[in-house]
């Protein structure tokens, strides 16, 4: 484990980049900044003093999914991954206090899902079509091209030749399939009449 001080400003890590360590917030304030899959904005969430960040990512083995910046001067934990699995197989508490905020963060993602479905329930036409484009938008823009795929597959199947991004739509199916190697195109449906 080591411990190092950050300026305020000072970025600890970037979205994207590789996930190979897990930080602890010991002092001072810092803020998580990634993409709302809800709004495709911009968001910005505050980190408390010893909550854990990064560690979604290393579990999962996957790059950054935000960035981390520095609000004030702070002091962060900074811990390898066997380090993690030593402290945590000798300390139950620590594996108490990441589940409540993963569990925490997964009612949170339920909910805004739930009101996403709602929402889009509630909708006819045209804003259900946009909505699913944003979808796919919001993921090819963060290289996520099996999600993208998916939204631009159901706006491809509920659309018609008139809808406002039909033809963008099937050019982003084509380079969805081209970044994940797929080359059967049997699977997109004609669009529904």
């Amino acid at each position: 484990m080591q411990t190092k001080v950050y300026k305020s400003g000072s970025v600890v890590y970037f979205a994207g980049d590789p996930s190979d360590r897990i930080y602890i917030l010991k002092e001072g304030q810092a803020q998580s900044i990634f993409l709302s899959e809800e709004t495709g904005y911009e968001t910005r969430e505050p980190i408390n003093v010893g909550e854990f960040f990064g560690v979604k990512s290393l579990l999962g083995v996957y790059p950054q999914e935000d960035t981390v910046q520095c609000l004030s001067d702070c002091v962060i934990i900074i811990i390898t991954y066997e380090e993690f699995e030593n402290l945590v197989s000798k300390n139950k508490s620590i594996i108490i206090k990441m589940l409540r905020v993963f569990s925490n963060q997964l009612r949170r993602l339920n909910k805004n899902v739930r009101n996403l479905v709602e929402k889009e329930e509630d909708e006819e036409g045209p804003n259900q079509l946009e909505g699913l484009y944003n979808i796919g938008e919001f993921y090819f823009k963060n290289q996520k091209f099996k999600n993208a795929l998916y939204a631009y597959k159901r706006y491809y199947q509920i659309a018609d030749e008139n809808s406002s991004f039909y033809h963008t739509v099937e050019n982003k199916i084509k380079a969805c399939k081209e970044k994940l190697n797929i080359t059967d195109d049997s699977d997109i449906a004609p669009p529904l009449k």
